[in-house]
This record gives structure tokens, sequence and C-alpha cells, in this order.
């Protein structure tokens, strides 16, 4: 078996390091999905799997915007409780998970920043009677906020590099969204390392 890496490190986004005698996963976090994910599969071999007992069929659709903070900071230190931008961020992940389907063209030159602009722009051209100023502001905010976790979310400095037609070819596995395990990625990533040398 040859391993090509384009880091220094073999595990792609699984990178971890040890903190306080605790392991920090610094990328890849979580498992998604479990139906025939073959990161479950071994996580769940090994017993690393946290809260494996709860039930595997558990529809995880109302957490689906489990990664997102009860609240956020503005850059002038004030806090904007998530109830208040909830509306609009479960409007722009539906646009951006449930309609990505549309993106069938490989040949499209758009990219996924394309794909979240034209979502809020969709949302604010609905809601704009009922937005005062300080709405659109904080909006504005928030949706730089939803580009930054794409970023993050996608692995990539840049969401221009995505394709929208990419996105649209994700497969979402059933079971929970996002399991976590016992030490990190990383000790699935020795498994598999374990297993191929």
């Amino acid at each position: 078996v040859i391993v090509l890496e384009a880091q220094d490190y073999i595990g792609g986004r699984v990178k971890g390091e040890i903190v306080d005698g605790k392991p920090i996963d610094l990328g890849a976090q979580y498992i998604h999905g479990w139906e025939g994910n073959p990161a479950y599969d071994i996580a769940h071999k090994l017993g690393i799997v946290k809260d494996d007992d709860d039930d595997e069929d558990k529809d995880d659709d109302d957490t689906i915007l489990e990664d997102v903070p009860e609240e956020f900071i503005t850059s002038r230190g004030e806090k904007v409780l998530l109830k208040r931008v909830l509306p609009f961020l479960e409007f722009l992940h539906d646009e951006i998970e449930n309609n990505s389907s549309r993106y069938q063209n490989k040949d499209d030159e758009s990219s996924k920043i394309n794909f979240v602009l034209e979502a809020k722009n969709k949302y604010m051209d609905l809601h704009m009677d009922n937005l005062s100023q300080e709405d659109i502001q904080l909006n504005d905010a928030v949706y730089r906020w939803v580009q930054a976790y794409e970023n993050l979310d996608n692995a990539t400095a840049d969401l221009r590099e995505l394709s929208p037609w990419g996105t649209s070819k994700y497969v979402m596995l059933k079971g929970r969204r996002l399991t976590d395990v016992h030490g990190g990625m990383v000790a699935i990533l020795k498994a598999i390392i374990n297993l191929v040398s």
C-alpha cells in the first residue's frame, strides 16, 4: 500500500495533539454518519465511539446547526443571542444543503461562495420589508461568519475554490451527523496505520 499525502504528516484533515494529557483535534473532529462509513466501523470496533449505545437510527436533522454557538460577539464586544439570528442561519443552511442538487453541471464556473451569497440575497429579498438597518448589518456579519465556518468545514482557505457541483455530490450518511470519539480522530488514524503497516 502506498499512501500519498499533500502534507508532511499522514492523515489529511486528521491532525491532533495532546494538550494537558487530553487529545485535541486540530483538523477533522467528528465522524459524519454511521451507515456505510468506514471511520465509524473502525471506531465502533475499537470501542472508542462516545455514546455508542444511543440509537443508531437517531435522526439528527434537528441538530444540523449543532456547531453554531449559543451567542455571537460583535466586533464591539456586544452579545447577540442565537435566537435572534437563527431564522437567517436556518434559511442559509436549507438553501446551501438542501438545494445544492440544482448544481449538476460539472463545467459550471461558479463557486460555493456564489451559492452562499445567492442564499443570503434571497433571504434579504424575502424579508427586506421587515428588517431594520441593525438587522441588515447583523445578517451581513452572520453571513461573514457562515463564510468563515464553511471555509473551515470544507478545509479550504477560500470558498471560491469549491464548486457547487462538487458540493452537490456530498452524501449525508445515515446515523448521527456529529459523532465524537475517545482519543480523538487520531485514534482511528493510528488503527488504520497499524492495519496497513
